[in-house]
């Protein structure tokens, strides 16, 4: 359900377009650092998850208003754009899935 109310509500792709790999499931922690109108930095551990899920290239996204603009890109090219280790595992981790699967 998150899923589809994620994709739908960010991207305007509705469930029935993606195609999403049920067994795959991966979650990220990490530490966020903010500043608060100059006070001390606070930090937050929060964690993300992540699903897999194919579509088509062609589908038209309609993005939110939080949003700027997308690429669709190459996996390999996406792998090498994360900036954290964190992300370049979790690519390597739904590649091996792919593989399997």
């Amino acid at each position: 359900a998150v899923v589809s109310t994620q994709s739908t509500g960010e991207a305007g792709i509705k469930k029935s377009d993606i195609n999403i790999h049920g067994d795959f499931c991966n979650e990220i922690e990490y530490v966020v650092t903010r500043s608060f109108n100059h006070k001390a930095d606070t930090q937050k551990q929060k964690s993300s998850v992540f699903f897999l899920g194919q579509v088509d290239y062609s589908q038209k996204v309609t993005l939110s208003e939080e949003h700027v603009g997308y690429k669709w890109i190459a996996f390999d090219d996406a792998k090498n754009t994360a900036k954290f280790e964190n992300y370049v595992n979790l690519y390597d981790a739904a590649q091996q899935f792919l593989n399997k699967n």
